[in-house]
This record gives C-alpha cells, sequence and structure tokens, in this order.
C-alpha cells in the first residue's frame, strides 16, 4: 500500500493531500496550489524486487535523469509527477507533485537524493497491483483536474524485470482501468508504455502503422513483416526501417510462453519495449526515451489525442 510520505523530497505536510478514492488511495498536489491551466500526470511504476539488485544504482540513476529532464523542459510547468515502487507489495514514493523552477537549484537537488536507496531490492514481484494502483491513481485525480476545468492527459511507465508473482488483482483490472481513461473523460488521453528488461528473446518486425501488433499471431509474425524478416536486435529493425520503410513502425513479436508479453498484450499497452539487459548505456537510453515520451505527451495536450511514438 501506499505510504504518503515525501519527507525526504523535501515536501511539507500541506503541499500534498491524501486522497483516499479507489483501491490504495493516492497522493497530488492540492488543485488550489496549481498555477497552470493544463498538466499532464506522470507515473512511474519501478520494480525493486530481489532481482533488479544487479542494476539498482543505474535505475535510481534513471530515475534522476528524467526528472532532471522534465525540469529543462519547456513544459516543466505542465508536468505532475509520481513514483510508485514494488517488490513483495507496493509504495507510493511520493504523489504527484510540481517540479521546482528552473532556478531553485536546492529544491531540485533534495529530489534528487530522494531516489537514492528508493529502489533497494528485496522481496518478490507484485507488478499488477502497482500498475493497477497507478493507472486508478491516474484516473481519479484527472477527472478532479477536469472537472476543475484543467486540460489534462496522462502517461503511465512501467519498468520491470521478472514475473508477477505476488499481485491480489488480475490483469484485467488494469485493462479495465486503461479503458475508463478515455471512455469516462478522466483524460484527453493516455499514453502506456511497459518496459521490460532481460528480454534477451525478443523478436522484432516492421510493420505498416495502421497494424495494431496485439492482433498479430506470432505464427504468422514473419509474412505480417514488410521485408519478412524477424529481427533478433530492436537497433538492426529500427535501421532497416529507417533506411527502407521511413513511415512503417518496429514493434515485438508476442511471445505466448512470456509473462510479461502476455502482461502486454492482456492489458492493452499501448507501447512494449523488452530490452535484453540492463547495463549502463541501455538504461541511460532508458532515461531519454522516458523523458522524450513525457515531453512529447506534453506538447500533445489540447489535440484531442495522444503524442506521436517515440523510437526507443
Amino acid at each position: 500500500m501506499p505510504k504518503f510520505t515525501d519527507d525526504q523530497f523535501g515536501d511539507d505536510s500541506g503541499q500534498l493531500q491524501v486522497h483516499k478514492q479507489g483501491h490504495f488511495g493516492f497522493s497530488a498536489t492540492r488543485i488550489e496550489d496549481l498555477g497552470a491551466a493544463e498538466y499532464t500526470l506522470v507515473t512511474i511504476v519501478a520494480d525493486r524486487s530481489g532481482s533488479t539488485s544487479s542494476f539498482q544504482k543505474e535505475m535510481e540513476s534513471a530515475l534522476k535523469s528524467i526528472v532532471e529532464a522534465c525540469q529543462h523542459s519547456d513544459r516543466s510547468d505542465n508536468l505532475l509527477i509520481r513514483l510508485v515502487c514494488f517488490d513483495d507489495t507496493h509504495e507510493e514514493i511520493h504523489g504527484f507533485r510540481q517540479l521546482p523552477g528552473k532556478q531553485q537549484k536546492v529544491e531540485m537537488q533534495q529530489w534528487l537524493d530522494g531516489y537514492d536507496g528508493a529502489l533497494k531490492p528485496a522481496g518478490l514481484t507484485a507488478c499488477y497491483d502497482a500498475t493497477f494502483d497507478a493507472i486508478e491513481a491516474e484516473n481519479n485525480y484527472g477527472q478532479q483536474l477536469l472537472e476543475e476545468d484543467f486540460g489534462v492527459n496522462g502517461l503511465l511507465v512501467v519498468i520491470t524485470d521478472g514475473w508477477d508473482n505476488r499481485s491480489t488483482y488480475p490483469i484485467s483490472m488494469v485493462r479495465s482501468e486503461f479503458a475508463r481513461s478515455t471512455k469516462m473523460e478522466c483524460m484527453e488521453s493516455l499514453v502506456t508504455i511497459l518496459v521490460a528488461v532481460g528480454q534477451t528473446d525478443a523478436k522484432f518486425i516492421i510493420v505498416p502503422q495502421d497494424i495494431d501488433r496485439h492482433e498479430i499471431d506470432p505464427k504468422d509474425a514473419k509474412t505480417t513483416a514488410a521485408n519478412a524478416v524477424l529481427h533478433k536486435s530492436y537497433e538492426k529493425a529500427e535501421q532497416e526501417r529507417k533506411a527502407k520503410y521511413p513511415d512503417y513502425k518496429v514493434v515485438p513479436v508476442y511471445d505466448p510462453s512470456d509473462q510479461l508479453d502476455q502482461f502486454d498484450r492482456q492489458a492493452r499497452f499501448g507501447h512494449y519495449v523488452p530490452l535484453a539487459d540492463a547495463g549502463k548505456s541501455t538504461i541511460a537510453r532508458l532515461a531519454q526515451f522516458v523523458s522524450q515520451s513525457i515531453s512529447s505527451q506534453s506538447q500533445a495536450l489540447g489535440t484531442g489525442g495522444p503524442s506521436q511514438s517515440i523510437t526507443f
């Protein structure tokens, strides 16, 4: 369950308001303290189960890089960022917070320092529960903002390396909340990203933009591909796409035996990024990808639709 404490981030007791809505509750900046007319709600859900011990420091550095990039963006005043971590259970590290101003260097450093040790690895993997918490909170807070005439859209990124073995809530609850975002007008649009670390057997194909990757039968993947090739590397597939099929996209091939592939397909994530490793360069690229995705989604606010896809 969320802990609703932000002391390590320098928050005073009155900055964030605790909301008891939904199955878990969440904390967020008080609506009366918001100064902009529109906001992108950003939630990062990070795995800190025992299996992540080999790249804990890299992931904590990635969180800092993401937040720093957000502060330096032209849309920094229009972002509200929340961090949720999970192991045996899940925990809100901080609620939806406004970024410090560009000149507030001390406050910003205090925020970044708060991520040191936030991903201390231990326990099992309650990924579904944490994701359900994250999207339910975005929907509930987004609906409150819309009712107060704010413009709102959202972005959710889940980063994990393991199969779920601890959650109480099923994938169907996650999928229902994804659908509720726009069907119930909780926000203008929602971008959802699942990042799976350690997917060494992932395959990729190049397909037209209008093809729904969730509907591709893995037995038909090769014939569906523009060049009839199953790529073992995303980078090589992306290089070929840019050179020969600039109007197409690269998508992972569904593996029905892989639980994270199942999570992606059953929940209907908008984007799925399988990573072969968690090396420093890969995690640095991940931080850049997430930062660019946040910026793109925030820039799309007011257009009526989600942002353009960012390549990894």
